[in-house]
């Protein structure tokens, strides 16, 4: 498992692309500042409000290159000619999202905090919560994209999904079950606005969409036939 999970880093961190969406997060930290100081509000609120869009164009890129690409281009089956539990390997793959966006969270929190006006301890805890809900959105691109192996399909149905989850937000009841709105709210609902029930219904939201994709992309892959 260590082995595959250090073979899934190191193609992750020579993928140019990736490198493409630090430039997209220090966009972010500048414009959050912008409009922090224009608005007069607090300038790490401002930031998590824009981050879901980076970790949307995150999960695709990562998902269509690691899953999508490799199964068009034959390198998922020559993985699978070597003695290599399936699961384990769609493992390595999740795991190595999870580090991808970390570090991607990483380099947002510490160019913003370049630019001043930020509570380390704070701006931290809420990076850690709001990669739970990350993880939980990159887990549906990748059952999209174990699902279809295409790229321009993983594409359109992302976009389509961003698409209903904005729809979604305009209503008081549905909102709390779009996870790029809970990409946005859920550490103000932990750190800023406290409601404990409000709180449970974010976890149990966002652990639906981890156990269900996760399972779904299992169940998926464990049936696919990749050596034919």
């Amino acid at each position: 498992m260590g082995s595959l999970i250090k073979n899934e880093l190191y193609k992750v961190f020579h993928l140019k692309k990736l490198y493409l969406l630090t430039l997209v997060a220090l966009a972010i930290d500048i414009a959050a500042a912008l409009q922090g100081t224009q608005q007069g509000s607090y300038f790490p609120i401002s930031l998590f409000d824009n981050l879901p869009y980076l970790f949307v164009l995150c999960a695709v890129v990562f998902f269509t290159d690691s899953w999508v690409d490799e199964y068009r281009s034959g390198v998922l089956k020559l993985s699978l000619l070597r003695p290599v539990n399936r699961i384990a390997l769609l493992n390595a793959k999740v795991i190595s999202f999870i580090v991808c966006a970390a570090a991607l969270m990483g380099f947002t929190l510490l160019s913003a905090y370049a630019f001043g006006a930020i509570e380390v301890l704070w701006i931290l805890k809420s990076g850690a919560v709001t990669l739970v809900p990350v993880l939980g959105f990159g887990l549906l691109v990748l059952f999209i994209s174990v699902l279809t192996n295409h790229m321009a399909i993983t594409v359109g149905c992302t976009a389509g999904f961003l698409l209903v989850s904005q729809m979604l937000v305009a209503s008081e009841t549905l909102r709390y079950y779009s996870i790029i709105y809970l990409m946005q709210v859920f550490y103000k609902n932990l750190f800023l606005q406290f409601n404990g029930e409000q709180a449970i219904i974010n976890v149990a939201v966002i652990a639906a969409y981890i156990t269900i994709f996760y399972t779904g992309s299992i169940l998926i892959f464990c049936k696919k036939d990749l050596l034919t």
